[in-house]
């Protein structure tokens, strides 16, 4: 029931690896004698991942760059275009290192490479911009990129420092070029030859392999960063010289094995490093070294200062248990202003616990300054990795878990006042990406997906990224002749669609997939549409099973500027968004009752996805249920009601903000998935609120009527089930629009929410929302003097105590996606007159987007029943039927007389309401527009000439010569030449009548339809007919052709002026 308030994971477009990835070869070859490089294993090496939100570059806070270490990286493989070979001698002896970097850009045929952890692959998004570099990787094979990779901002520089089993890399962004030219991703910096040049390097001595490092870089002090090593040795290397100069580094083993350990090695050995952190505490580095005997160790310029067993520590706050089930499992460490805090991880028996240190520098040097206890928070067991962020005292901690079926991965959540060592947010769960099918809702059979439904999920850049599915084609299009290299290239989504469209067409595709029985006389497909449904189920199949590998989840990522968090995973990353705002209240409602709460809502649910019929719930369940619910009545009545208040009733004025803060396909990937996800959860909520209400009537009706029910919730019922039925109904339309295919660039297709938000769909909820917020502070100034009854007894607007810098973050950037998420709730809403979906529509010509929603609305409701035609005849004029567009325009006619405010906002060019409500004849103007824009000519005759009648009856003279024209032109058009005539002839602006005259005289010349231009009635114009004749008879070529004087002697004749027939006769012979 909590699922709409948990958080949750999402993912789109923007999150999924750009391709293709630019990448950048540093290969080591060791040449020493008797000793090769040995490669480490997934048991010696953990998952590498992290983030840099810029949040010491304040110019460039609206970005983000993500790193990962693969462990098997998917690219399709450059051609060689540039080598630079650097040969340097970093030791004695026999010992080359041979630096190879080269870049390659040129697509050859699909090629995946194994990364085996040697690569770093870097991805930067912004949410301001959309950058066509976004992707780079750094391959360091045959070694292993260990976890430690760290991001620095020095000297207008960013620094990227990269740790390797062997040794220490450090590359040079100048970030102060991009400053200056924020248009472009920090990462295209690479694209400089400098870039090459400007790395320096340092290569551990020691003959160990190092599993993990932690890194620190400061301006004073350059580089510091802490190795461990495979036997518990920790090694501490400096590079105080500035990157790129070409300095010198050094080492020193700060943890080493001592004489005993050398002498009776078998007997003792070194504890192990299982965790390393480190932070900057008043220009002091401070390292933190966690070790499997559960001892923290805190090093500060190469001494260790504190050594403290964390197990006492537990056990002295009474939070022990058996020694040998106690393990610990990773130390971080976050800060904020002068807050500094480390959490370390244990695991105990069936649960994990987190223990809350601070860092005091009033207290530094003394022992307990390093490390200060708190408190210890338990939560469930799992946890495989973790992240934590502090800001104002308030600590958020992510967990990355493992389900229990080992293969899927959960994020678990809590936010801490370290000032008094209480969880302000207890541990949530966040709800996994949604990976249902989104047109079905839980009430409702799972329809079996259509050829056309099948090829809209595979080539949706939401679901699947270009890679899989082209993968997927290679693998599925057997002996398909395609040009794969073309393809990778161009990364285009028609293109590939347009191949397998046409590999369905092809002879190989007869051959492998139209089968026997296809071709049988018994088969009642015919044989190529059995085929193509085999086709594209197998093709659906292989992209699911080939996105199972993007999906595996190896870290987190958290960007404090923007408010975001979430997963990263193989090949996309996701992004984590709070739970609905505005169903806090309901989390407060089941906090009475939870356990009660809990067991009706699963047999409400159970129900619900059963078809709402009494067979679906167990004898069993229907007396839990009666047990359970009058207890528990109160707060679904509560709830029901609060909830039926979130429908949108207010009209707002349509405009558009002069300047959108945030925009990119970033934003807009999670502004659109973000409320299709809102919509769908409030439409499964207010499902299971009528499977409610069926249910009690269900089961109480066969019960014994003595058994006790709430009065309160008959009342409920019959004050709220009609508007929540219509809630249902409306969330059931928004959530089917959203998913509408539409193509605004006429190019590749895209879910209608993506369009809306990244078209003129965001300046319009933002223009909105500028205009709530000033009615909202006026109201506020008059509201301030008196305080309700309601706000006396607390109940209204959920408001939070804490905010956080994650969870329930105060970033300008998470602010703005709440709000627009939120907002667009009421400017999209189905009943509301603005209409904004359908004009969105109408406006960039989404015809047949256009026709499925109005008849996803249908029956319409009165409000919106004339608008609705008109937008149906404005579909089906552009879909090229035209006698069923007039028939709905003439019925939307009917909203005219009655001055409908939809219609005539419809009507209105800004959307808005109109000082004076439209009248039937600007109406049918407007409908003239629509028809003429496309063509059809025969229904403007019609519409022409009711509105030339409108305009007499209501004595519109001032259009009355335009109209006629119009009528004229239309009659020409449809050669009702006779009717043409006679509407030139009405014309009352004597020079509207001689161009209309001369436009009919020219047609009827070029056509040569002699007859018809004789014997046409012209009334008082048959003089100017014989001028413009003669006027033609003069500039044309006498001795070829004497056309025109044939024509004006039988126009004479035709009626009997037979003197003037002779002279024009005359004229010619001359």
């Amino acid at each position: 029931m909590t699922d709409c308030l948990k958080g949750e994971e999402l993912v789109f477009a923007a999150t999924y690896t750009f391709q293709p990835i630019r990448m950048y070869y540093v290969s080591e070859m060791y040449c020493k004698i008797g000793e090769e490089l040995r490669t480490l294993t997934n048991e010696e090496v953990e998952p590498a991942v992290g983030s840099y939100d810029f949040r010491d570059v304040p110019d460039m806070i609206d970005r983000f760059i993500i790193w990962l270490v693969p462990f098997i990286l998917f690219f399709y493989t450059l051609s060689h275009l540039e080598q630079l070979m650097l040969v340097a001698v970093l030791g004695e002896d026999d010992l080359y290192v041979f630096l190879n970097i080269r870049i390659e850009e040129q697509f050859e045929s699909g090629m995946i490479r194994r990364s085996n952890r040697s690569s770093l692959l870097l991805e930067e998004r912004s949410v301001e911009r959309s950058f066509n570099f976004a992707s780079l990787c750094f391959s360091f094979s045959p070694v292993n990129v260990i976890p430690g990779t760290q991001f620095s901002f020095a000297h207008n520089k960013l620094i990227l420092i990269v740790p390797t089993q062997n040794a220490l890399y450090r590359f040079t962004f100048e970030i102060a070029i991009q400053k200056k030219d924020k248009v472009q991703s920090v990462l295209k910096l690479s694209e400089d030859q400098a870039f090459l040049y400007n790395y320096d390097s340092y290569e551990l001595t020691s003959s160990k392999s190092a599993c993990r490092a932690s890194i620190v870089h400061t301006t004073s002090t350059g580089t510091s960063a802490v190795y461990s090593l495979g036997d518990g040795q920790i090694v501490l290397v400096q590079m105080r010289h500035e990157p790129g100069s070409r300095g010198q580094g050094y080492e020193k083993v700060i943890r080493g094995e001592g004489l005993l350990q050398r002498v009776m090695k078998a007997a003792h050995q070194l504890s192990l490093v299982v965790s390393l952190a480190s932070c900057v505490v008043h220009h002091d580095i401070l390292f933190y070294v966690l070790f499997d005997d559960r001892r923290l160790h805190v090093y500060m310029n190469g001494k260790k200062e504190y050594d403290g067993n964390l197990y006492d520590i537990m056990i002295r706050n009474s939070h022990g248990g058996d020694g040998e089930q106690v393990t610990v499992e990773m130390v971080k460490t976050c800060s904020n202003a002068n807050c500094f805090y480390a959490v370390v991880l244990f695991q105990i028996d069936d649960h994990c616990v987190f223990m809350l240190g601070k860092i005091d520098p009033y207290l530094l040097p003394e022992h307990s300054g390093y490390f200060s206890f708190i408190n210890i928070f338990q939560t469930e067991s799992g946890v495989v990795d973790f992240t934590c962020v502090v800001q104002e005292d308030i600590l958020d901690i992510i967990c990355l878990c493992k389900v229990s079926d080992g293969i899927r991965y959960c994020l678990r959540t809590a936010s801490i006042d370290c000032l008094n060592g209480v969880l302000t947010i207890p541990w949530k769960g966040v709800n996994e990406i949604h990976g249902g099918d989104p047109e079905v809702s839980v009430l409702q059979a799972k329809p079996k997906q259509s050829v056309a439904t099948q090829k809209s999920y595979i080539f949706d850049p939401n679901r699947y990224p270009f890679g899989i599915v082209l993968r997927s084609l290679q693998l599925v299009c057997k002996k398909g002749t395609f040009n794969w290299e073309l393809l990778s290239r161009r990364h285009d989504w028609r293109m590939l669609r347009e191949a397998a469209e046409r590999y369905c067409g092809s002879l190989e595709f007869d051959q492998h997939y139209v089968t026997r029985e296809d071709r049988s006389l018994l088969a009642t497909k015919p044989p190529n549409q059995a085929a193509e449904e085999r086709f594209w189920a197998t093709l659906t199949k292989m992209c699911n099973e080939l996105i199972q590998n993007e999906c595996l989840s190896l870290g987190l990522w958290h960007s404090v500027p923007l408010g975001l968090y979430g997963t990263v995973q193989q090949g996309r990353f996701t992004v984590c968004r709070p739970g609905d705002e505005q169903l806090r209240w309901f989390e407060r409602l089941i906090g009475y009752d939870e356990k009660n709460v809990q067991i009706c809502w699963e047999i409400v649910t159970k129900f619900a996805t059963g078809g709402l019929v009494a067979s679906a719930v167990s004898v069993e369940e229907s007396e839990q249920f009666v047990n359970a619910f009058p207890t528990v009545s109160h707060i679904f009545e509560d709830a029901i009601r609060k909830f039926t208040e979130l429908r949108p009733v207010d009209d707002f004025d349509l405009d558009t903000a002069a300047e959108t803060p945030f925009h990119g396909s970033f934003t807009v990937g999670l502004l659109a998935t973000h409320f299709e996800r809102l919509i769908d959860d409030r439409l499964a909520l207010s499902q299971c609120f009528i499977a409610l209400m069926e249910l009690v009537k269900t089961i109480y009706s066969s019960q014994d009527e003595t058994i006790p029910l709430d009065a309160r919730w008959g009342l409920t019922v019959n004050t709220h089930e009609k508007s929540l039925h219509d809630m249902n109904r409306q969330f059931s339309i928004l959530s089917q629009t959203m998913k509408l295919r539409i193509s605004i660039d006429n190019y590749n297709e895209i879910s209608l929410a993506d369009g809306f938000f990244a078209s003129s769909g965001l300046p319009t909820i933002l223009s909105y929302a500028q205009d709530k917020e000033l009615v909202g502070e006026e109201d506020d100034t008059e509201e301030d003097e008196e305080e309700t009854s309601e706000d006396k007894a607390g109940i209204g607007v959920e408001k939070f105590p804490y905010v956080s810098p994650l969870k329930q973050s105060t970033s300008a950037y998470s602010q703005f996606i709440n709000r627009i998420v939120n907002d667009a709730v009421v400017v999209l809403w189905p009943e509301n007159t603005a209409m904004v979906l359908a004009r969105f529509l109408a406006n960039y010509h989404q015809y047949s987007a256009l026709q499925a929603y109005c008849q996803l609305n249908e029956p319409y409701i009165t409000e919106l029943c004339a608008a609705f035609r008109f937008f149906e005849g404005y579909a089906l004029a552009g879909l090229g039927d035209p006698e069923k567009a007039l028939q709905s325009f003439l019925n939307a006619v009917e909203g005219i007389n009655r001055e409908d405010e939809a219609l005539n906002r419809v009507l209105s060019p800004d959307g808005n309401f109109s000082e004076e409500p439209y009248n039937e004849l600007q109406y049918l103007l407007k409908v003239m527009s629509v028809m003429e824009a496309h063509g059809f000519h025969e229904q403007l005759v019609y519409l022409s000439k009711r509105a030339l009648k409108e305009a007499l009856q209501s004595k519109h003279s001032k259009v009355l010569p335009g109209l006629y024209t119009s009528v004229f032109k239309f009659e020409l058009i449809t050669e009702r030449y006779e009717e043409a005539l006679n509407t030139l002839l009405s014309n009352p602006i004597p020079e509207n009548r001689r161009i209309c005259l001369r436009e009919l005289l020219a047609k009827l010349i070029e056509q040569r339809k002699n007859a018809v231009i004789v014997d046409l009635n012209y009334g008082n114009m048959e003089q100017q007919v014989v001028s413009i004749l003669k006027a033609n008879a003069r500039t044309s070529d006498i001795s070829k052709e004497g056309y025109f004087y044939e024509l004006i002697y039988a126009f004479h004749v035709k009626r009997d002026l037979f003197q003037r027939g002779e002279i024009v006769g005359q004229n010619y012979d001359w």
